[in-house]
């Protein structure tokens, strides 16, 4: 048997090469790991860090962990005029957010410094440990400070939801009223039921809408959570009142839609003309879309007939703020924003009784911790002493 050549400190090691090719679909696969609002922030925030480095006289990239600590350090300290005038110092999230730029930006160009007598391996930036053990610290400080957190959205639960869409039907006294109030409540209910992000309200297509056996179903294809775009599918309940039916909603909105691809302004007209609230169900039929490309959620342009464009993000805080505002219910619409429907469904869903992994299966969170901030602050008077201690 031959044996193994013992390897000697004098045999030379060949230094690490990587093609230009190669290399550039390294950065493609990278970069289509983020999703589009995330890598606009990266974006940003290098852009920021080079700046800095510029000024400062350091080198950007790679940059050395001492340069990247002392500009953490600046953010955390520095004031922001422009968006915070009476505010020290950047939020947690966003010196994290900048900390993962920085890093996501030296691995995508696999920027390790160069070795030295000192240091002959040097620890790529993006898995430096101290880099983890500086964004500890200033957690801790800004817990202590009281600003660790972001206040969180305020959910809308199901019977101010229900109040909402009463009184925007009851107002909508006009053709054109109606067709964006058959659009709102089809974004207010299938993002409430189906626990979506904005980002996958927005993202639906015609085709991700499926009806079998009578169970309406949405497919999402890629999500927060699901950057590889796997797909999840989501239930859209057929509710037992009309009003809060999501697939009625969007049989609706999908009719709106149809019409105004055929028949125009005039189609459009003519369906909407007389009273529009929801008196029965019409969810025992697919939404009649031919084009399964196309999306669910399209623009209503000024002439109010229905775009080929899709709505952004914001609309749906817009929709959110404005329906929510014109109602009766008591709610500072600055509390509320997107998220607010994803976060009724949870909370109502606790308040019901549901079982965190049901909760779970719909809303497609990793982890059930996370839904348990939900469960905290909505049963907290559930089985607690203080209920029946003689007060």
């Amino acid at each position: 048997m031959s044996k193994v050549p013992a390897v000697t400190t004098s045999s030379p090691v060949p230094a690490l090469t990587i093609s230009a090719a190669s290399r550039a679909r390294l950065q493609t696969a990278l970069d289509d790991v983020l999703a589009p609002s995330t890598r606009r922030a990266y974006e940003r925030h290098w852009r920021t860090f080079e700046s800095y480095c510029a000024a400062a006289g350091y080198t950007a990239l790679p940059a050395e962990v001492e340069v990247v600590g002392e500009f953490l350090h600046l953010l955390e300290t520095s004031a922001v005029p422009q968006r915070h005038p009476d505010r020290v110092g950047w939020s947690v999230s966003s010196i994290s957010q900048a900390l993962a730029a920085i890093r996501f930006t030296h691995q995508r160009a696999l920027a390790i410094p160069a070795p030295t007598p000192e240091v002959p391996q040097p620890i790529p930036l993006w898995d430096h440990p101290q880099l983890d053990d500086l964004m500890r610290s200033i957690r801790h400080r800004a817990a202590r400070q009281g600003r660790a957190a972001p206040a969180r959205k305020r959910p809308i639960l199901l019977e101010e939801l229900t109040t909402v869409l009463t009184e925007m039907y009851a107002g909508a006294d006009t053709w054109r009223r109606r067709l964006y109030a058959r659009r709102d409540a089809a974004i207010l209910l299938v993002g409430w039921a189906g626990a979506m992000r904005r980002s996958e309200i927005v993202a639906l297509h015609a085709g991700d809408i499926t009806r079998r056996y009578g169970h309406w179903t949405a497919t999402v294809g890629r999500s927060k959570t699901d950057q590889a775009g796997t797909g999840m599918l989501k239930a859209l309940p057929v509710g037992e009142k009309v009003l809060t039916c999501p697939p009625c909603a969007l049989v609706r909105w999908m009719d709106c839609v149809t019409t105004s691809d055929t028949a125009g302004r005039t189609g459009l007209i003519r369906l909407l003309t007389g009273e529009d609230t929801p008196t029965r169900h019409v969810c025992d039929r697919q939404p009649a879309c031919p084009d399964p490309g196309s999306a669910v959620f399209r623009r209503i342009l000024r002439s109010a007939v229905i775009g080929n464009g899709t709505v952004s993000d914001a609309t749906v805080a817009h929709v959110v703020h404005r329906r929510v505002a014109a109602s009766s219910i008591d709610i500072d619409v600055a509390d509320l924003g997107a998220h607010s429907l994803r976060a009724g469904f949870v909370t109502q869903a606790v308040l019901n009784g549901t079982n965190h992994r049901a909760i779970q299966r719909q809303t497609g969170h990793r982890s059930v911790e996370t839904l348990m901030t939900y469960a905290r602050e909505h049963d907290i008077f559930d089985n607690n002493a203080a209920i029946n201690i003689g007060l």
